[in-house]
């Protein structure tokens, strides 16, 4: 800021025209010779007027106005923080702390400077998490695309009614890679949205320190100041994408569903079970009698379940004949009435 006020031409003196003006009355907004700038002093309406050394003054900076007597905001009330003019502050800030507008200004500016690196430091947090969750999306997805792989090659096996499970069974991934996914594009417009208002609150406290001058930065310090606080809202990616897996079965005809193998979920909860027992075919029918869920909490037990599914209002999910649990080997096997039998959901 200094370095561009040091290149204010000089300026004749307003008044007697003769002299150079290197003093800067801020209320009248001209130059004056040192000689002028005494005589300015002493009217006695002019007594309370403000200079200002010529390489101290920026010319072209937009003066603010008080709205009620025309004069310029040349103080800045630190009790009540905010700009005041030359007839306001003996009027109605008397006992109030005050500085000049410039002074405050400088002070305003040294108290913000620290904070952008802080912030540049967040914004740059936010986008190393959209690019760990945008890998992570990739490593999900190509991994699903392996799986989908390794459950046809098994299906290509079989004959038509094995094509048939392995229709259910590609859903089955399908339908939980499109709910992840859809988990994904929040967190995605979660952290773009962050993101977005993090630069837009550097950008505009970047704008003020550098750019804006002394009386619009004043004027803009309370809402610059909670927009700081603001960043302290930040959003945290912790998204994290479960496990899915293929079990290779056995080509045994007796035991059919097996020989497809079953997908399994690695982080387990209601919602999850919920979306595994509506997989069902094109005509809406299960495809097979049962599904296998593991990851249950320790204090999840099999009357617990029992009661769950027997409530078909709570649970969402009807056609449930037993439900058996392997506490030992952390799994639970759903049973469902025979697929003709159950009503499309």
């Amino acid at each position: 800021m200094a370095t561009r006020m040091a290149q204010v031409p000089l300026q004749n003196c307003e008044i007697c025209e003769n002299k150079v003006g290197r003093r800067y009355c801020i209320d009248c907004e001209q130059y004056f010779c040192k000689t002028c700038e005494d005589f300015h002093l002493k009217s006695k309406s002019c007594r309370d007027h403000v200079f200002q050394d010529l390489g101290q003054i920026n010319p072209e900076e937009k003066k603010v106005k008080c709205k009620e007597h025309n004069e310029n905001m040349t103080y800045y009330c630190t009790t009540c923080s905010m700009l005041v003019c030359n007839i306001c502050l003996p009027n109605r800030h008397t006992k109030h702390d005050f500085t000049l507008a410039s002074e405050a200004a400088f002070k305003f500016k040294t108290d913000l400077e620290p904070h952008i690196e802080q912030m540049k430091t967040v914004v740059r947090s936010i986008g190393q998490q959209r690019t760990t969750l945008e890998g992570k999306t990739n490593q999900f997805i190509n991994s699903n695309e392996r799986l989908v792989k390794a459950i046809k090659q098994k299906g290509s096996e079989l004959k038509d009614i094995v094509d048939k499970i392995v229709y259910g069974k590609v859903a089955n991934v399908k339908t939980e890679e499109q709910v992840n996914l859809q988990k994904k594009i929040e967190e995605e417009r979660i952290l773009k949205n962050a993101q977005e208002r993090a630069e837009m609150v550097l950008s505009k406290v970047t704008n003020a320190v550098q750019n804006q001058g002394d009386t619009m930065l004043l004027n803009s310090h309370q809402s610059l100041q909670q927009a700081m606080q603001s960043m302290s809202d930040i959003a945290q990616s912790d998204l994290e994408f479960p496990t899915l897996t293929f079990e290779d079965g056995s080509l045994d005809e007796t035991t059919l569903t097996e020989m497809i193998g079953n997908v399994m979920i690695s982080k387990t909860k209601i919602g999850d079970i919920q979306t595994a027992c509506k997989k069902k075919d094109l005509d809406g029918r299960y495809l097979t009698n049962r599904i296998v869920v593991r990851g249950f909490s320790e204090k999840t037990t099999e009357s617990g379940l029992e009661y769950y599914f027997d409530n078909k209002r709570k649970s969402g999910v009807e056609g449930v004949t037993d439900v058996k649990m392997n506490r030992d080997e952390d799994f639970c096997v759903i049973y469902f009435e025979n697929a003709k039998g159950i009503t499309r959901i």
